[in-house]
């Protein structure tokens, strides 16, 4: 049986703690795992950017152990004061990632993902 991985095409959400900052974002992200490490390339809607367009791109880069999940998001349109670190829990299939992100610089700034 092949190890499992997260390589491949997702869709998921971010969501803001701070009720009525912002509506939940969709986004779509193309991961490749090598081992514990991975990388992928986010496409979200722009909704906090007034001076980028429609769309915001992304890359990710992290590791993962067991069904433990880390990475750094790092904006390609713009540059940021801080970027946000995303950590979370896998499914035991490694079909769905949930936990919590935030910018270490703004600790209001945080939420959760999907």
């Amino acid at each position: 049986m092949a190890d499992k991985s997260l390589s491949g095409l997702w869709t998921g959400r971010y969501d803001y703690d701070r009720a009525g900052l912002a509506p939940p974002v969709s986004f779509e992200v193309m991961i490749t795992e090598t081992g514990r490490v991975f990388s992928g390339e986010v496409v979200e809607p722009n909704t906090f950017r007034d001076d980028a367009g429609d769309t915001l791109l992304a890359v990710i880069s992290g590791s993962r152990d067991g069904q433990f999940v880390q990475f750094l998001k790092t904006y390609t349109d713009f540059d940021g004061l801080d970027h946000p670190v995303y950590e979370g829990r896998c499914n035991e299939a490694l079909t769905r990632i949930a936990g919590d992100w935030h910018f270490p610089a703004f600790p209001s700034m945080r939420g959760s993902f999907l």
